[in-house]
């Protein structure tokens, strides 16, 4: 009798015991009053910059979306919550942080801004039990070609948009007198730097310049001359660096110094009023290209973001690094909102037509079955008198 009484209660705190277990893995809808959103940055390291100006937009989206107490999901309100993890870009500590969001905290997506911190993630995202989006503003090809079932976009693919790069930055030279002939890049030796630099060369060949000459670096490399020395030499008359803003303005003093009068080019993520702000002589940037985006045409999907970002951050530069990591997780919140639930099969299904909806700061559209997205790209050159021309 002792023996049968012991065994059913042991049984029953088993039994107790797993459903708890399966409560405390559980993401489901019921479970929480909170959304939860990772975001996988560099807040320390070569990427600190980049890594704060996402957080910004990030802190902004959180103070936006639960000002009138959060979204409503299936007839519940909630809150969201994002949770950051520090990769100080490496890929080791992105996988760390991503194990850890998925198995703790039971994100529902993950906002990423590099390679180095999205490819490491899709070895075990769509592992079942703890899945979850990826929604990454990473330039390069692999984002949307490693066929990952839960991953997209939000950002320009540098494969699609360097060929008519290539041909605007022939067309400002054309119209602009620029009096470029010679081309050189300097990049990091990372998956983003190779990409970028193999897209533009291309791009710019086939646009009519000559083989671009290209210098690479590692990542935290401060003493960038032995890079630039050779560059330089080779003629060129146009210096592009797909780099931080904080990189970009360490190169520009250490050209400078090197007796370097030739323009700069610089990438998206490097907005041209940040960079300003970083350079010891902004007038070392006249005449500097500068990828632009729909941010800075006429009819800009963000005013309303640039208004809020201000006010949130009144000593801060914009960047689009910022508007484009508040577009992140505005457009996984949307597909939760969208689809009714966390479920994450359910979220990435609802991603095309939520993309519509959201903030969308950017302006981009058409996202594809791989997570592809569609935007536009054009250049900014920096007039003699500081002021800026847009090249569409």
């Amino acid at each position: 009798m002792h023996k049968t009484k012991r065994g059913i209660a042991i049984a029953a705190l088993l039994l107790a015991g797993s459903a708890l277990m399966t409560a405390c893995g559980s993401n489901s809808d019921s479970d929480s009053k909170e959304i939860t959103i990772g975001a996988i940055l560099p807040l320390t390291g070569p990427a600190a910059d980049l890594g704060q100006h996402s957080k910004n937009g990030l802190d902004l989206y959180q103070d936006v979306v639960n000002k009138d107490g959060g979204i409503t999901v299936d007839g519940n309100k909630k809150k969201v919550k994002i949770i950051y993890c520090d990769t100080q870009y490496q890929a080791a500590k992105a996988i760390s942080c991503g194990r850890k969001l998925a198995s703790q905290d039971h994100v529902t997506g993950m906002v990423t801004v590099t390679t180095t911190e999205t490819l490491p993630l899709y070895s075990f995202n769509t592992k079942k039990g703890s899945e979850f989006v990826i929604v990454s503003s990473a330039a390069t090809d692999k984002i949307v070609t490693s066929k990952n079932p839960y991953a997209a976009r939000y950002w320009f693919n540098t494969k699609t948009y360097m060929p008519g790069e290539g041909k605007l930055l022939a067309k400002a030279n054309k119209d602009n007198d620029l009096g470029i002939k010679k081309i050189a890049v300097l990049t990091s030796d990372d998956e983003f730097g190779t990409a970028w630099t193999d897209n533009f060369s291309k791009g710019t060949e086939v646009a009519g310049f000559p083989k671009a000459a290209t210098a690479t670096f590692q990542q935290g490399t401060t003493d960038l001359y032995p890079q630039l020395t050779p560059l330089i030499s080779s003629g060129a008359d146009l210096l592009a660096m797909p780099v931080t803003c904080d990189q970009a303005a360490q190169a520009v003093k250490q050209a400078k110094e090197l007796g370097y009068d030739g323009r700069f080019m610089f990438m998206l993520a490097c907005d041209a009023d940040d960079l300003k702000s970083k350079v010891a002589n902004p007038a070392d940037i006249d005449g500097a290209l500068f990828e632009s985006g729909p941010w800075n045409s006429p009819e800009s999907p963000d005013k309303t973001f640039r208004e809020q970002y201000k006010a949130k951050f009144p000593d801060m530069p914009f960047d689009p690094s910022a508007s484009t990591t508040y577009s992140q997780a505005a457009w996984i919140v949307e597909a939760i909102k969208e689809a009714g639930t966390t479920d994450v099969k359910k979220v990435r299904a609802a991603m095309p037509k939520a993309l519509k909806k959201s903030a969308n700061t950017v302006g981009l559209t058409d996202m594809q079955k791989n997570g592809e997205t569609t935007g536009v790209v054009h250049l900014r050159l920096v007039k003699p008198d500081g002021s800026y021309q847009e090249i569409e």
